[in-house]
């Protein structure tokens, strides 16, 4: 999202990667404490019409510089009987978070008459700020920022180029990552992790992140060259790690060098 974006410009000028990065980067040191960070930012953006370029995108499911298209390479996963357990799984789920649920809802219907009248007061007042995602190294960890440990791959702010959804960035040096496993621990909590347009269910989207502990789990894989080449990623509410067979989400770098690029 964007805030005060041009009014001709649909999406930032940046640089993809993985589905699109701004090859920006930051030198950090690892802070203590993960929790104690700056007010998260929340972005927004005007409608704009697509350009050539972008619907080219939608269609294709293919950044131009990548050497492989993913999408085509995905199969549908599970039959009938796999979606009724998946289903009666859930049922359980849903009743244990269903008090957390309800309170989300009192909240968002007390706050609402806040956000029509004075949203920016609003945002402030629950750790949230407006950035502009032209501008996206805010985003980045400064000299004594969060994570020096993340490979190079993961480096930078990271633009999710055609996702549906109300994120557009994504800066993975604000997560933990586990040598030793090949993993990364990413918040979507953790001030500047993650940009969101701004909106009524954005905001809603994120106090419901903060009551859940809403995280992400990456476990990587490296190719022959010792680059990082693919990702399982798994969601964690709580202490609960959310089944691959519910949720499956992946990542693979389909840059032609494998640097992230």
């Amino acid at each position: 999202g964007a805030a005060e974006a041009p009014p001709d410009l649909a999406e930032p000028p940046l640089q993809p990667a993985v589905e699109a990065a701004v090859e920006v980067a930051a030198e950090a040191v690892a802070a203590k404490d993960v929790e104690a960070a700056e007010p998260a930012p929340v972005a927004q953006r005007q409608k704009t019409s697509r350009s050539p370029g972008q619907e080219a995108l939608r269609t294709d499911q293919k950044h131009p510089n990548a050497v492989l298209n993913v999408v085509s390479t995905l199969k549908p996963r599970g039959t009938w009987c796999g979606l009724v357990c998946r289903i009666l799984l859930a049922i359980p789920v849903l009743a244990v978070l269903l008090p957390v649920i309800l309170l989300k809802v009192v909240i968002l219907l007390l706050v609402l008459p806040l956000w029509c009248l004075a949203r920016r007061s609003l945002l402030r007042c629950v750790g949230e700020e407006a950035r502009s995602n032209f501008e996206p190294a805010y985003m980045l960890p400064s000299s004594s920022g969060l994570s020096t440990s993340v490979p190079d791959q993961l480096r930078g702010v990271f633009y999710m180029r055609n996702n549906p959804m109300d994120d557009d960035l994504v800066c993975m040096e604000r997560g933990t990552w586990d040598e030793g496993g090949m993993k990364l621990h990413l918040p979507v909590y953790i001030a500047r992790t993650w940009s969101f347009k701004e909106k009524f269910i954005t905001f809603a989207l994120l106090v419901a992140v903060r009551l859940l502990r809403y995280r992400y789990v990456c476990d990587f894989t490296r190719d022959g060259s010792g680059n990082l080449n693919e990702a399982t990623i798994r969601l964690r509410l709580f202490c609960f790690t959310v089944p691959l067979s519910i949720l499956h989400f992946g990542m693979t770098d389909v840059s032609k060098d494998k640097d992230g690029s």
